[in-house]
């Protein structure tokens, strides 16, 4: 006769099954934990916690959404930023006074200041960038496929990685993180 599966071990399953694990996965998984469980024991276990999983997947759903609303509410902050700037055209006080004490020449602060003008300015590419990444995740958000990706959990790991590259505030790492294949 086979050992009953406890609570403890049951409510595990159950977790790893809505984070979208594969019953074979978990199989796996329980059994370096440690666990030996069937297949059939899985299913079961799916089978009479069905209220509990959609419970636990509408959470997710809605700290997904949560997360998808962060991400949009920072992408628009770093936009109103960026345009910003892009319009200011002061020159930094050291550059001005490298100049007037005589450190740099006229070649010098025009040069300078012309790539600081530049790396001010947004650039069509850019614009684009957003849009693109805006209309993404209103698709996201409203379960329907983008060009990006038709897999849900994908589209996930893509806003993961979106979130962290905002958050490190490196262009680079946002750049690639809206274009995958950078």
């Amino acid at each position: 006769m086979k050992k009953a599966i406890d609570t403890q071990t049951e409510v595990r399953i159950v977790a790893l099954l809505a984070r979208g694990d594969k019953q074979a996965d978990i199989q796996s998984q329980m059994k370096k934990e440690g666990v030996d469980i069937t297949l059939p024991t899985i299913s079961k276990i799916k089978a009479r916690n069905t209220e509990a999983l959609q419970a636990i997947k509408g959470e997710m759903v809605k700290v997904e959404a949560s997360k998808s609303a962060t991400i949009l509410e920072k992408s628009r902050n770093l936009i109103e930023k960026k345009l910003d700037i892009s319009n200011d055209e002061t020159i930094p006080q050291e550059l001005q006074d490298a100049f007037d004490n005589g450190d740099i020449d006229a070649k010098q602060f025009l040069d300078r200041k012309q790539a600081i003008l530049n790396k001010r300015k947004v650039t069509i590419g850019e614009l684009n960038m957003v849009a693109k990444e805006a209309f993404n995740q209103s698709q996201i958000e409203s379960g329907k496929p983008t060009s990006i990706t038709n897999s849900p959990e994908q589209a996930k790991k893509n806003l993961v990685t979106l979130l962290r590259a905002i958050n490190s505030g490196k262009e680079e790492d946002i750049v690639k993180a809206i274009f995958l294949d950078a």
